[in-house]
């Protein structure tokens, strides 16, 4: 749904790509649903699409680090696909 969201207009993805001390650039990603929330102000909702994801992955593996802490990464899916993805990704690293 999200992802109908921005290809239709509804929803602009925007991120933050801030150099961030001992880390280098670290993007993150929300979405801005100009037309919800009160008149003239929009909402805005933390997003990151599976593909930004798999970038994360390969974070963690070029950087050999533990893992990948996530909020609510399968909220948007019943089927928790995400975090099976992410699970599958970093186990095949091990």
């Amino acid at each position: 749904m999200i992802e109908a969201d921005v290809a239709s207009g509804r929803a602009v993805q925007m991120a933050n790509t801030a150099d961030r001390p001992g880390f280098g650039p670290l993007s993150s990603y929300w979405l801005y649903y100009p037309d919800a929330g009160s008149p003239g102000r929009g909402e805005v909702t933390w997003w990151n699409s599976q593909a930004q994801l798999d970038g994360f992955i390969e974070t963690v593996k070029l950087s050999q680090l533990g893992g990948v802490f996530t909020w609510t990464s399968t909220s948007d899916a019943a089927d928790w696909r995400v975090h099976k993805r992410l699970h599958a990704q970093l186990a095949a690293h091990v």
